[in-house]
């Protein structure tokens, strides 16, 4: 919160850009800053997914995740933040389908080069038929913003 006086407003801006972070983006902490207009966390070292609760920045203008090492599909409920004006997912380890729908629509090419698995519009790959996102072996936790891992080990004494 900014506080100015007697006035206090949410942030509007986020900038995480080359910071050095490691691990994963905190979903249930970020997918709950709904006012949020601008999030930057470019150029730092997250890996894991991108979180399907950004879906609710509803207000999102901007939002820039760059040069990471984050993996598999962007998520398609993104495709309905209708605000969006900037997406930059460049330089990860992404591959898929991009989603289809509302502001995606407008987004360029530079915005998906050097991540090889991405397919389909704006970029000049089509997708093959068969691509399909394996099943995720993680569950996003809301509450905490942190994911759950759903693989069950069997330990026996020796």
């Amino acid at each position: 919160m900014v506080t100015e006086g007697d006035r206090s407003e949410p942030e509007k801006l986020i900038d995480f850009s080359s910071n050095r972070f490691e691990g994963e983006i905190p979903a249930g902490v970020i997918g709950n800053l709904r006012g949020l207009l601008f999030l930057n966390f470019s150029n730092n070292a997250l890996t894991g997914l991108i979180p399907s609760s950004l879906w609710n920045l509803t207000a999102l203008e901007s939002l820039d995740l760059s040069q990471n090492q984050l993996s598999r599909g962007i998520p398609n409920n993104l495709a309905q933040l209708t605000f969006l004006e900037y997406f930059n997912v460049s330089y990860n380890h992404l591959w898929g389908l991009i989603p289809l729908g509302q502001q995606f629509g407008t987004l360029v090419e530079v915005s998906y080069q050097g991540n090889s698995g991405l397919c389909g519009k704006p970029l000049s790959k089509k997708c093959d038929s068969s691509i399909s996102l394996p099943p995720s072996i993680f569950e996003e936790d809301e509450d905490s913003g942190f994911q759950i891992a759903l693989d069950w080990y069997v330990v026996l004494p020796g």
